[in-house]
């Protein structure tokens, strides 16, 4: 429901890479968030273990950048976790994402196992 109601409401578009046995092995969920309409949010990315390090997200993502722009969007943003995503700063910022700020984990929210919250913007 919430993936459905995201892709409804915020704009939301999923952009997913298929192995050659047209499986799907990577996704990108961008969408709508605030209100600047040039710029997009990416919630949510991942990848299949199998298909990992081998350069699928890096490709996934600068085609999303590509469709994106094609679009009229000039910024994307995107959080992560680096406790327990150890290895998406670094990539982020192989991509030229720029981390902007740090959300510290607070006791009482329903992310606090997750650790602290980095997030980044991009202008594409």
């Amino acid at each position: 429901d919430e993936w459905m109601s995201r892709l409804k409401n915020q704009q939301g578009e999923i952009i997913y890479w298929t192995s050659a046995d047209n499986e799907i092995g990577a996704f990108i969920f961008v969408m709508q968030r605030g209100v600047d309409p040039l710029q997009q949010h990416i919630w949510i990315a991942g990848c299949d273990k199998k298909f990992r390090r081998m350069g699928v997200m890096t490709k996934l993502f600068e085609f999303a950048e590509q469709h994106k722009r094609a679009q009229g969007i000039r910024t994307l943003t995107v959080n992560t976790y680096p406790d327990k995503f150890v290895n998406m700063p670094a990539f982020l910022e192989s991509r030229q994402f720029q981390h902007c700020y740090t959300t510290k984990a607070v006791p009482d929210s329903p992310h606090f196992n997750l650790g602290d919250k980095f997030s980044y913007v991009k202008e594409i």
